[in-house]
């Protein structure tokens, strides 16, 4: 071996011994494994996050539709019920202060926490609005 070549080996060895070159790159492979793994555990959270918002949205909707079947089940109910009494309502809507009474007493009953009712035909157009105003009103501070 010349002395040249003895002269790089010697330097590249003790480049790669000195143990003042070796922490900095030590560190820097931790640091860079550091990062990684904060990269990897933050998308880990967010899409766990996610995950857990679809599914309370979707425990949210469907409990939301099951109220909404078991009020038209206890709605239908209530109209097969008092057919007779909804129809005389339904032709003379004028007539009804004895009626407007009764159907009021059977909703309270049927339906403890309504707030308002109106009277309306299959095809959704309203027969007769009627409206509990002072349940509305206190509903309506209760909100404030």
């Amino acid at each position: 071996m010349g002395s040249y070549q003895r002269e790089n080996y010697v330097i590249l060895r003790t480049r790669l011994n000195n143990p003042l070159l070796l922490a900095p790159t030590f560190l820097l492979m931790v640091a860079l494994f550091l990062v990684w793994n904060v990269v990897t555990k933050n998308n880990e959270f967010w899409s766990y996050q996610q995950k857990i918002a679809k599914q309370s949205v979707n425990g949210a909707a469907n409990e939301i539709s099951l109220t909404i079947r078991g009020l038209r089940t206890s709605l239908d109910l209530f109209a097969r019920g008092h057919q007779d009494l909804l129809r005389q309502f339904a032709r003379d809507p004028d007539d009804g202060g004895n009626q407007y009474m009764r159907i009021t007493q059977l909703l309270s009953r049927y339906f403890p926490n309504y707030h308002a009712f109106t009277l309306a035909n299959v095809d959704g157009e309203v027969i007769y609005p009627i409206f509990n105003t002072s349940k509305l009103k206190v509903l309506y501070y209760n909100m404030l």
